[in-house]
């Protein structure tokens, strides 16, 4: 019979060992010190420890400054931090501790510089508290180098004090440590990209990416305030303290916050705004007619997926975040896309598409996202909201020049059929027979309408364009042209026989009118002139669904497995306790850093197997999964191929039963 009692004939725990009391019941094995060392060496890799050593020289330049040195490295901390996201371990300081006091060989603690512990019994020592106590000094001085928003989150706030903390905000030093908050983050992740082998980073020369925003809870997330009501709020202390009404004065008490430098996120895209940098957004839950939109306290995370768009259907590699920021709710959607896009290209590819949602390209001013993408090499690709489709030029936006009509993104000639370029309007409204197999048609024909260019676009992105039935390979044959040439008495360029689309008579311009694009042999167009419509692929083309929803979906899905509570759960504020924006951010990076590498792993091991089994990767010749076969997949919002109810009829499901 196996004894309770231990060797020394103490039952002071029963049951429980002595090492399992030390370690609070938990099974803390011990860490390879191959693992540390593979960790170390990715975080040298990254460089964020030369960043955090520059930086603290900048905001500490005086030397001598005094007090006691760290007693924990820094190196320690982000290898520590980078085991236990590794290990889908929650980043609480006492986690972190746990690892560096107690799961390191020796090998490993003289390796990353650590002191050896004395307790051989955490309960009987103060050992263990102490090192926690370093462990997190340590960890916050890291903290402190990037943290837009210095404050004491230690206890709940006044709504006074909230208007103090937020009218002394240093909006200089938010902005230094946001960009290096960025830096860092994107050091590691960037540091995952060339962890790959050399044959997957060189797959493409090109680099297309989809980014969106998706929202992770504060830390506090209990503590929020409604910043609408802010003065009405501190109006109600004064008048409770006025009272001496002490029930009154401590109900106020318990309903502040302790960090105010956070957001509400509403959860439908008609509640939300896109502020200037800067601002201070005043976006409180409200009740509207009965029906109150979902709200959540917390900041949005702007991710950047690669994406491929040579060939949307071939897995030809990993699907890694490249790009990655933290920022306020409803506050520089464009202006964190620009970064996005800004430190996506730093990994030295040629920056190619860049998709998104009609929160981006759709609603963004051309000054913001537009024009500043342009600048960094990137094309837009996306959907567009209803009232962008069709001829535009209405409430002062231009929608032609010089006779070329702009429509989704295309240079269309002026003899273009009204049918055309209403075609996506019927087509979204349901109107004049225009289905789906109408549409295809239409917006195919589209094509021989469009103005050639001449050449290249210019440094300033101007280009000469003539009119499509123009040159010895025109696409349309048009009325206006042929007259045009009898007037002058010149003969009509001889071309190649075959059927062409020609412009209809009434859809013709008046002769009278003519635009310039008809009467002269070219006309010249700025960027600026179409470029809130323009993208990479035709509008509604084959070219444009299988690109589009191969980036919708990998940004979702990104979204999606990142925060699944079995995986990284970023979104999940029991697994990262500490408070404030900094630490988010900071979290944040290591979250995506595991993720990153996770991906990197399971493409290489299916790869390897693909191999094993001498078959290709391509993930067009998989079997689809049971659950998108017989199931709604909510979260892609697809139907079954093969619904569960067909197949139950036509007897081709097995028993439920257990026999």
């Amino acid at each position: 019979m196996i004894s309770t009692v231990d060797d020394h004939g103490d039952d002071r725990f029963g049951g429980f060992t002595e090492v399992e009391v030390d370690q609070r019941g938990r099974l803390e094995t011990e860490i390879s010190h191959a693992d540390v060392v593979r960790a170390a060496t990715r975080i040298m890799k990254s460089g964020v420890l030369t960043l955090l050593e520059d930086w603290d020289q900048i905001d500490n330049p005086v030397p001598g400054r005094g007090g006691r040195p760290p007693v924990i490295p820094r190196g320690a901390i982000l290898v520590g931090m980078l085991l236990l996201a590794s290990e889908k371990n929650s980043l609480w300081i006492r986690n972190l501790n746990r690892v560096l006091y107690r799961r390191l060989t020796q090998e490993s603690r003289d390796y990353l510089g650590l002191p050896t512990p004395v307790a051989s019994f955490g309960i009987a020592s103060g050992e263990e508290t102490r090192w926690e106590k370093n462990v997190g000094n340590s960890f916050h001085r890291i903290l402190r180098l990037m943290d837009p928003y210095p404050m004491k989150r230690y206890v709940n706030l006044a709504y006074g004090q909230i208007r103090d903390v937020l009218a002394a905000h240093d909006k200089h030093r938010e902005q230094i440590a946001r960009a290096r908050l960025n830096e860092f983050t994107n050091a590691l992740l960037h540091m995952t990209y060339r962890e790959q082998p050399r044959h997957i980073r060189r797959v493409s020369n090109q680099l297309d990416i989809s980014f969106d925003q998706t929202v992770i809870r504060s830390a506090s997330l209990a503590k929020q305030y409604a910043p609408k009501r802010l003065e009405a709020l501190i109006a109600a202390e004064v008048a409770a303290i006025a009272s001496g009404d002490i029930d009154e004065i401590q109900r106020l008490s318990k309903t502040s916050t302790v960090d105010p430098f956070a957001g509400f996120h509403a959860k439908s895209e008609d509640n939300r705004s896109d502020l200037t940098p800067g601002s201070r957004d005043s976006t409180s839950p409200v009740k509207r007619g009965g029906k109150d939109t979902e709200y959540i306290w917390g900041w949005e995370v702007n991710i950047a997926v690669r994406v491929d768009s040579e060939a949307p259907g071939a897995r030809r590699f990993p699907q890694l975040a490249v790009a990655a920021t933290l920022s306020m709710p409803n506050v520089g959607v464009s202006e964190e896309a620009v970064e996005l896009m800004r430190i996506a290209a730093q990994i030295g590819l040629t920056p190619g598409l860049a998709d998104a949602d009609k929160q981006y390209w759709a609603n963004a001013l051309p000054s913001r996202l537009h024009l500043p993408a342009r600048a960094l090499g990137w094309t837009p690709s996306t959907d567009y909201r209803i009232d962008r489709l069709g001829p535009q030029g209405k409430d002062g936006e231009l929608g032609t020049k010089d006779g070329v009509i702009f429509i989704e993104g295309l240079r269309l000639c002026p003899g273009t059929p009204k049918a055309l370029q209403m075609a996506s309007v019927d087509h979204e409204k349901k109107q004049n027979g225009v289905d789906d197999e109408v549409y295809k048609v239409r917006i195919e024909n589209r094509r021989a309408f469009q103005v050639r260019a001449k050449e290249r676009p210019d440094a300033k992105g101007r280009q000469p364009v003539s009119c499509p039935a123009r040159s010895n390979s025109p696409t349309v044959s048009c009325p206006i042209f042929e007259l045009l040439m009898a007037r002058e008495g010149k003969a009509l360029p001889a071309v190649a026989e075959k059927e062409r689309i020609r412009v209809d008579e009434a859809d013709a311009p008046d002769m009278n009118f003519l635009p310039k694009i008809c009467r002269q042999h070219s006309v010249t167009l700025q960027q600026e002139d179409d470029i809130r419509t323009s993208q990479g692929f035709q509008y509604k083309s084959e070219e444009w669904h299988e690109f589009h929803e191969h980036a919708r979906n990998s940004i979702e899905g990104l979204n999606g497995n990142s925060k699944d509570d079995g995986q990284e759960s970023i979104d999940s504020p029991s697994r990262r306790r500490v408070r404030g924006f900094a630490a988010a951010g900071f979290f944040m990076a290591f979250l995506l850093t595991v993720y990153n590498l996770r991906a990197v792993a399971t493409f290489l091991k299916e790869e390897a197997i693909a191999a094993l089994k001498d078959q290709p990767s391509d993930p067009g010749e998989k079997k689809q999964r049971r659950r998108d076969r017989v199931s709604i997949n909510r979260y892609t919002g697809t139907l079954p191929s093969d619904p569960v109810i067909l197949l139950y009829h036509q007897g081709k499901l097995a028993s439920p039963l257990r026999t």
